[in-house]
């Protein structure tokens, strides 16, 4: 199994995706069979800034973090 990853930061605030992935399926993907029907299931999470500063250091700051996955469920 691999973890493929991907992050971004920016003035917004910073993202990280992941996703667990098959070994085999990755090696279909990068041979260039198609790869639509590998299950990808992100999950992640973001850190943000809540808008709220306070005056008295100007250094300091606060954030929220917000986190989501991706279940996959079978009858």
């Amino acid at each position: 199994m691999l973890i493929l990853e991907e992050s971004c930061t920016d003035l917004s605030g910073s993202l990280v995706v992941y996703a667990p992935v098959d070994l085999p399926a990755i090696n279909i993907a990068m041979s260039g069979e198609d790869p639509s029907y590998i299950p990808v299931l992100p999950s992640g999470f973001t850190i943000s800034p809540d808008g709220r500063s306070d005056n008295s250091d100007s250094s300091a700051s606060s954030s929220s973090n917000l986190q989501g996955a991706t279940f996959l469920s079978s009858k």
